[in-house]
């Protein structure tokens, strides 16, 4: 399951997960909890910067010294992503330069472990 976080206030360093878990016959059963680091460098926003030659540069906020990789998928209903290039962050941006090929390609960003 997939749960968008919304903006964490200022200064927060955790998001709280309450997960009310009921039993088959959909009584309460316990409550438990998840609790999440959060991270800046966990949200990059791609976004199409424009064209360098054949190549489309594909930005994003980052922070410097975390390691971002870049994947595509031909087909948003595909399964698996295709690794496209692993990008160290050297400022508060980085900018991945991605071959066009003519064919439609969908793109995620993902942060890779410190």
């Amino acid at each position: 399951m997939r749960i968008p976080l919304p903006t964490a206030p200022a200064g927060a360093q955790y998001a709280l997960f309450i997960l009310n878990l009921m039993d088959a016959q959909r009584n309460d059963a316990t409550m438990d909890f998840v609790q999440l680091p959060l991270d800046a460098a966990l949200r990059p926003n791609l976004a199409p910067m424009g064209f360098m030659g054949s190549s489309l540069r594909l930005g994003l906020p980052a922070v410097q010294g975390r390691m971002y990789r870049l994947q595509s998928k031909s087909d948003l209903n595909a399964r698996s992503w295709a690794e496209v290039e692993d990008l160290m962050a050297d400022g508060d941006s980085a900018m991945f330069m991605v071959p066009v090929s003519g064919a439609q390609s969908v793109y995620q960003v993902i942060l890779l472990p410190e």
